[in-house]
């Protein structure tokens, strides 16, 4: 178990982590009051619950306190004695938050909203479909890009404010932001999608996936110049190679992009490739790429060679050696050279 300060010091995400993932709260033998869900009990039972670990207050004492406290986080520490057992101090944390969550719903912290940022992340991600979800998640995240603008008075400062908030939410928070500006690409909600983009862009990481989502939103108004931006996203991954985001870009080009577009950059990331799974990837998306092209022999042909590497080690470096290898780079260099 981690210390209490480390623990609040992120809010609720540690204990959420544990939520959202009890296959591996199990695993890792953590109690059950630290994966439990304290939304679903009633006011009363926190209350009861903090009495059993001695805290004796009632809901308006409660909100008095809560008044003189910054966060959920510091109130908690306070209510605690320096000689107190670790584990009591983490068990009332968690009463604590919830309490302070319904109570006062008006004194917001950054520890309460990521909560429930997390919360609707979950939720969104068991009902890709629900609407209400995804308004919801929507309206949160233009917050979100409202408290990072807010907090970020030089431009230095951007990603390390960003990484500073994602720590309180439990789901990795740029994967989501990308997945759900994605989903609204693919769900046709482009303006909600590009407002997004231009609100995360400053502040991610890795910004080559917000450039490919941008040449999908682009590509759709504009082919000739969403080509552009996708050759010159090539360009990037040519130079700083990235394997996950080349296949997702494979996946999508063999549809959207033109043939000639998916032939270079499968070449391009085949001679990047470096283990036996990420080779059976690439010959997966051949397989894609014969069946929208209406080539069966072809694709048939793949699917022999997938299936007489069923066994291999998915962790083994492949070798640009290797026959299968060869054959499928031969096979696309000559549709190359001949488009």
């Amino acid at each position: 178990m981690l210390g209490n300060f480390a623990v609040m010091s992120q809010g609720r995400s540690y204990y959420n982590y544990y939520l959202y993932n009890q296959d591996i709260a199990l695993a890792d033998h953590v109690p059950t009051w630290v994966f439990e869900d304290y939304r679903a009990l009633k006011e009363e039972e926190l209350f009861a619950r903090l009495e059993e670990v001695g805290v004796f207050i009632d809901a308006e004492n409660f909100i008095q306190f809560a008044m003189d406290s910054d966060s959920p986080e510091s109130l908690a520490l306070s209510a605690v004695d320096e000689e107190e057992d670790e584990e009591i101090e983490q068990r009332i944390y968690p009463l604590f938050f919830e309490i302070w969550r319904r109570l006062l719903p008006e004194k917001q912290t950054v520890s309460i909203f990521c909560d429930e940022l997390d919360f609707l992340i979950d939720r969104y991600e068991q009902n890709l479909d629900d609407e209400q979800v995804a308004e919801k998640i929507f309206d949160a995240l233009e917050l979100l890009g409202d408290i990072l603008d807010e907090n970020c008075a030089e431009t230095n400062s951007q990603q390390q404010v960003f990484a500073m908030i994602s720590g309180f939410v439990s789901h990795h928070l740029e994967e989501f932001i990308y997945s759900f500006v994605r989903d609204q690409i693919e769900k046709e909600n482009r303006t909600a999608a590009s407002e997004l983009i231009d609100a995360f862009k400053p502040y991610i990481q890795d910004r080559a996936w917000f450039d490919y989502l941008t040449s999908r939103l682009v590509l759709e108004s504009d082919p000739k110049e969403g080509r552009v931006m996708l050759e010159r996203l090539f360009e990037t991954l040519d130079e700083e190679p990235n394997l996950e985001l080349a296949f997702e870009i494979l996946d999508f080009v063999i549809s959207k992009g033109g043939e000639s577009l998916f032939i270079d950059f499968f070449l391009q990331t085949l001679d990047q490739i470096e283990t036996e799974k990420d080779f059976i990837e690439m010959l997966r998306l051949a397989e894609s790429y014969y069946l929208f092209a209406g080539q069966r022999e072809k694709r048939e042909a793949v699917d022999a060679m997938v299936a007489a590497r069923v066994g291999y080690d998915p962790e083994v470096a492949i070798s640009q050696t290797d026959l299968d290898w060869i054959t499928i780079r031969e096979a696309f260099s000559a549709k190359q050279t001949a488009d």
